[in-house]
């Protein structure tokens, strides 16, 4: 998976993140209901299926069968 796409999951229903802070490629976005959650963007890059799991399961809360059901 690209980070776009990462973060369009990130920013659409049900998570609704956005972006309150940038510096650099670090992101630091927030959530109604979520954690604040600060991620290392690099537009051209892939992320890693674990990293990806890291992201929506450790960091946001998601269950693994939820973080599925969004990728």
């Amino acid at each position: 998976m690209k980070w776009p796409r990462l973060l369009r999951i990130l920013e659409s229903n049900p998570l609704n993140y956005r972006t309150v802070r940038r510096a650099g490629s670090h992101r630091t976005m927030q959530a109604v209901g979520r954690p604040t959650i600060r991620v290392a963007f690099h537009d051209g890059g892939e992320v890693s299926g674990n990293m990806v799991r890291k992201i929506l399961v450790t960091d946001v809360g998601l269950s693994d069968e939820e973080a599925r059901g969004l990728i």
